[in-house]
C-alpha cells in the first residue's frame, strides 16, 4: 500500500502537466476559431501559436517526468535533433510558403470573393491561410492551394468591381458588318452587360470572325454570364434570319436554299429556367465574402457609435444630444443584427468545413 502511495506521488506532477497541456491547448484552439474570423491576422497565425503551445507543453511534460535529470537532458536532446532535422527537411517548404503568404498579403491583390484563376485551377477564394487559400471550383468542390505554388505562377484575378465578358462567332460576308455589329450589342445589352463593343478578329475564306464583349459589373455571376450571352447571341441572330457559320460553311454543296437557323418555340414551351447557379456552385465562397463585409461593417458602425459617445459627453447642446440618442439607438440596433448574422454565417461556414 506504501509502495503504491509512492507511486501515485511520483506520477501525480506529470499527470497534472498532461491534464494542464490539453486544457490549455483545447482553450487556446477554441479562442483562436472564435476570433478568427474577425481578425484575418489572428487566423493567418493562429497555426504558429498551436503549433508553439505544443512545443511548450511536451517541453513542460518532459521537465516534470520523475527520472533522472541526465535522461531528461537526453530525451530534450533528442527531441532537439528531431525538431532541427524536421526543420532542415521541411526549411524550404514551410518557409517558402511563409514569405509568399507575407508576399501575396503585402501586394493586396488577392480577396476573399475574387475569382482567380492559376495553373489548371479556376474559382472563387473562399479562405486564406498562413500556408495556403482555399478556392471553390464551379463544381462546388473545394481545392488547396499553396502560396509558393501562387507565386511560382501567373495569377488571373476576377475583382469584384467588374470584368469583361465576350464570345466569338463565326459569320457570312453575305451580311452587313454593320448590322451585324448592331445585333451582337443588342444580344450583349439583353444578357445583362454594360458598354458592349464588337471586334472584327479575323477575315477568313467563308466567314468573319466576330467577337462581342460587354462589362459584367456582378463578377459572383460570372459563369452563367458566358451562358446568357451566347444564349442571347442565338436569339438575336435567328430572330433576324442571320445563320451562323461556326463550323465553316463551304460553299461546295447545294442546300436549296436552306438556312440552318433553329425555329423560334412557342410561348407555351419556353420555361423560366432563369436561375443563378453561382449561388449553389460557390455557396462558401458568397458566405465568406458576406462575413467579410459584415465584419468590416460591423468595425465601422463601432468605430462610430464610439465617436457619437465622446462628443455626446462634451456637447452642452441638449437638441444635439438628443440628435445622437436617436442615432445611437439606430447603430446598436444595426449592431445587434450585424453580430446575430456574423454568428449564424460563422457557424454555417465551420459547418461547410466539416
Amino acid at each position: 500500500m506504501e509502495k503504491i502511495n509512492i507511486d501515485l506521488n511520483i506520477l501525480i506532477y506529470p499527470l497534472l502537466a498532461v491534464v494542464f497541456s490539453f486544457i490549455v491547448l483545447f482553450l487556446t484552439y477554441k479562442y483562436l476559431k472564435k476570433i478568427a474570423v474577425k481578425n484575418s491576422h489572428i487566423r493567418v497565425f493562429s497555426q504558429l501559436i498551436i503549433a508553439a503551445e505544443i512545443f511548450f507543453c511536451v517541453f513542460l511534460v518532459i521537465l516534470v517526468l520523475p527520472v533522472r535529470d541526465t535522461f531528461k537532458g537526453q530525451i530534450l536532446s533528442f527531441l532537439g535533433i528531431l525538431l532541427s532535422a524536421t526543420l532542415a527537411l521541411s526549411s524550404t517548404t514551410l518557409l517558402g510558403n511563409i514569405l509568399a503568404g507575407i508576399m501575396l498579403r503585402g501586394m493586396g491583390s488577392l480577396k476573399i470573393g475574387d475569382f482567380i484563376k492559376t495553373g489548371d485551377h479556376f474559382g472563387r477564394i473562399s479562405e486564406k491561410g498562413l500556408f495556403h487559400i482555399e478556392i471553390q471550383t464551379e463544381y462546388r468542390n473545394l481545392i488547396t492551394i499553396s502560396n509558393i505554388f501562387l507565386i511560382a505562377k501567373p495569377i488571373k484575378v476576377i475583382h469584384s468591381s467588374g470584368t469583361i465578358i465576350s464570345s466569338e462567332v463565326s459569320l457570312g460576308y453575305d451580311v452587313s458588318s454593320d448590322r451585324i455589329k448592331t445585333l451582337l450589342i443588342e444580344a450583349a445589352k439583353n444578357s445583362g452587360l454594360e458598354d458592349p463593343f464588337v471586334y472584327i478578329l479575323k477575315l477568313a475564306d467563308f466567314s468573319i470572325l466576330y467577337r462581342v464583349n460587354g462589362l459584367l459589373p456582378e463578377v459572383k455571376y460570372l459563369i452563367s454570364a458566358h451562358s446568357q450571352l451566347n444564349d442571347q447571341i442565338l436569339k438575336v441572330l435567328h430572330r433576324n434570319s442571320i445563320e451562323i457559320v461556326s463550323p465553316n460553311f463551304m460553299n461546295t454543296r447545294t442546300v436549296n436554299d436552306i438556312r440552318f437557323i433553329s425555329k423560334e418555340p412557342l410561348k407555351d414551351e419556353v420555361q423560366d429556367t432563369e436561375i443563378n447557379p453561382e449561388d449553389t456552385v460557390f455557396e462558401k465562397a458568397n458566405m465568406a465574402e458576406l462575413l467579410h463585409e459584415n465584419v468590416n461593417h460591423l468595425t465601422d458602425i463601432k468605430n462610430e457609435i464610439e465617436k457619437i459617445e465622446k462628443e455626446m459627453n462634451s456637447t452642452p447642446d441638449k437638441f444635439r444630444e438628443k440628435m445622437f440618442q436617436d442615432r445611437l439607438i439606430i447603430l446598436k440596433k444595426e449592431e445587434a443584427e450585424l453580430n446575430r448574422d456574423i454568428e449564424i454565417k460563422k457557424e454555417a461556414l465551420n459547418s461547410e468545413d466539416k
